[in-house]
């Protein structure tokens, strides 16, 4: 009887540990969607990188902290960026403040081509580099950094800023205006 007891006190016991989910399974669930988003916008499959953009939000949502929201929603601004849409970040914008995260205000600077000297050390370490390089105007070697960027998407979001530094080089010697 002592045993049935035993046996049975442990399977409840190991079923109650097998079953519980992990405090933060949503943190984990937004942060999959995103990769989702990120290879099917990439992949210019937009329906289904909508769907995963709406889950990756949704599941962020879940929690008080809302970082994984500001970092979904960094990661959506970065993607248009990266495939020359504009995008001003205006969803981060909207709880930057409640969020305050200066390594994600540090990105947020990058993005947006207002990044302060002071933080280019929180960037991500795959920018800082390229980040001193466009600073000190030299392009060549931000190009280099660039071609040593592994990651696709942080290749194209660096290029599609230095692009822009570019232009405003050309524009500068050669009186060029933008149209449209």
């Amino acid at each position: 009887m002592m045993k049935f007891i035993y046996i049975g006190a442990m399977i409840f016991l190991l079923g109650g540990c097998s079953f519980k989910s992990p405090d933060n399974n949503w943190q984990y669930k937004s942060t999959s969607a995103f990769g989702s988003y990120q290879k099917n916008f990439l992949g210019a499959k937009e329906i289904m990188a909508k769907n995963d953009l709406k889950r990756a939000i949704a599941h962020a949502k879940v929690s008080a902290d809302l970082t994984t929201l500001a970092r979904v929603y960094l990661g959506e601004c970065a993607l248009n960026i990266a495939v020359g849409l504009d995008d001003e970040c205006s969803k981060y914008k909207d709880i930057r403040d409640v969020v305050n995260d200066t390594k994600l205000d540090a990105y947020y600077a990058f993005l947006t081509n207002s990044l302060k000297e002071e933080d280019i050390k929180n960037l991500p370490e795959v920018y800082q580099n390229y980040s001193w390089h466009v600073r000190k105007g030299e392009l060549d070697k931000a190009n280099e950094d660039i071609q040593n960027i592994e990651v696709v998407s942080s290749q194209l979001i660096a290029f599609s800023l230095l692009k822009d530094k570019y232009f405003e080089i050309y524009k500068s010697r050669f009186g060029l205006i933008q149209v449209g």
